[in-house]
């Protein structure tokens, strides 16, 4: 099949084949809960006289081609295999996504490898992440739910105990058991740097353009670790927080501040919510190199 073929297909009675229920119609247009994320109020729109869709919610759209692309997270040719095999069902939920509610036990991990989803590098890229240090820090994760065939995929960070940390632009969660994730420096240093979550860690080293990590890292993975970390925090001669500039943020660094001792490194991003936020309003081509 090649792509004007594919290109005749119609959306709409794909759609329908695989349990999309329209929740209204008027002449041209038929709207849908979205398969791409959890929505209450439907924001996917198909054209019916073009054949083509927008998903307003994420501000994404085309022919369906397009669709299997975002779907099923490959490329053209990949979308095209998929619908010259004739394999046109696919389940009627959110790709990639944890629904609310959802334990972590449901899901199952199914492979691991190295990043390379252009859906999973494009959600980065918006992030403004540099694509070759991510790739150095974190992997790809398919997964799924236990008795059901679709696999899911996303971001993943692995942590000290073996589990993973999941994100992608629809949700973020864990697989495998919430613990921090240590990264040993290249020096000997006596110090540590302790991020909120990946992202902030992977921001900073993009704004710095550097994939290097001289000091010994710790990324919590989760506020609520904080009171576990505490005793090996001061294993160390200097401890520097970047922790986000919000309410949880600022009492979880007043509290090992107290408690452990450390600068506050988050002076960096002030007037940013975070080392991400920080990174996507002021990136500047000119970086300076950093040592963390």
């Amino acid at each position: 099949m090649n792509i004007d073929e594919a290109k005749k297909i119609d959306i709409l009675s794909y759609l329908s084949q695989n349990g999309g229920e329209i929740t209204k119609q008027k002449q041209g247009e038929a709207w849908f809960l979205s398969p791409l994320h959890v929505e209450k109020s439907a924001s996917f729109k198909v054209n019916t006289d073009k054949n083509i869709w927008y998903d307003h919610a994420q501000g994404v759209g085309g022919t369906i081609i397009d669709f299997v692309m975002h779907l099923h997270g490959v490329d053209e040719r990949g979308a095209l295999s998929v619908l010259s095999g004739g394999n046109h069902s696919f389940s009627f939920s959110p790709v990639g996504l944890v629904r609310p509610g959802a334990k972590e036990d449901e899901f199952e991990i199914v492979k691991v490898q190295e990043l390379q989803n252009q859906i999973l590098i494009k959600y980065l890229e918006s992030r403004r992440i540099d694509i070759a240090i991510a790739k150095k820090f974190s992997s790809e994760i398919f997964f799924k739910k236990k008795n059901n065939l679709k696999n899911l995929f996303a971001i993943a960070f692995k942590n000290d105990e073996e589990g993973y940390e999941t994100r992608n632009a629809l949700f973020k969660g864990n697989l495998g058991g919430k613990a921090i994730t240590t990264i040993k420096g290249k020096g000997t240093t006596g110090k540590v740097a302790v991020f909120e979550g990946f992202l902030d860690f992977l921001s900073v080293l993009t704004k710095y353009n550097t994939a290097e990590v001289t000091d010994d890292v710790i990324v919590l993975n989760s506020l609520s670790l904080v009171g576990g970390v505490k005793e090996r925090l001061r294993e160390y001669k200097e401890v520097k927080y970047f922790l986000d500039n919000d309410k949880a943020g600022r009492e979880a660094l007043v509290d090992l501040i107290k408690d452990v001792g450390g600068v506050d490194a988050s002076v960096l991003y002030r007037g940013y919510k975070d080392a991400n936020d920080w990174l996507i309003h002021a990136f500047k081509k000119n970086i300076r190199y950093y040592a963390i």
